[in-house]
């Protein structure tokens, strides 16, 4: 993926634990982590 962004300016990244509304076979809600990433096109 890094490849993909060579050319891009990369403003902001980050990685936060959650929980999906989806629950395991036990009842507990699914957790993950979720990225977010804000970049724009060098020109």
């Amino acid at each position: 993926m890094a490849d993909y962004y060579k050319d891009w300016d990369l403003v902001k990244y980050n990685e936060n634990p959650g929980h999906l509304h989806r629950r395991d076979e036990n009842g507990n809600r699914i957790q993950l982590r979720f990225a977010t990433m804000l970049a724009k096109k060098i020109k």
